[in-house]
């Protein structure tokens, strides 16, 4: 994630919780942690950067010239077709999701 955004943290109908990783989160304090990769970020043979989001049943993003661009699209297309309309199966257990926004202390983050 970008500095100075906020972080989406989904909590569906059971008390699970959804998020799009992020290091400026102790996700470890919510609970008990299931991690799964959503993406692929990987260059292509002439030099690009492309978003597979095939994990969560997404299209392919790119060719981007920069990896930093694939990394924006990839946390967009996330944000707008997984983090908040829940995933791809058939399942009405999102449909009483909260949505909760944090915005995250620039200070508190680590430099990468």
């Amino acid at each position: 994630m970008l500095k100075n955004e906020s972080v989406d943290i989904v909590i569906d109908a059971t008390g699970c919780v959804r998020m799009i990783y992020d290091e400026s989160i102790d996700a470890i304090a919510i609970g008990r942690l299931e991690i799964s990769r959503a993406s692929h970020v990987e260059p292509t043979g002439e030099g690009h950067w492309t978003a597979d989001l095939c994990p969560v049943g997404g299209p392919m993003l790119g060719p981007y010239h920069n990896r930093s661009d694939a990394l924006r699209a990839e946390v967009a297309w996330l944000r707008q077709h997984w983090l908040i309309a829940g995933p791809t199966e058939s399942t009405n257990v999102f449909q009483n999701q909260n949505i909760i926004r944090m915005q995250v202390d620039p200070s508190t983050t680590k430099e990468e």
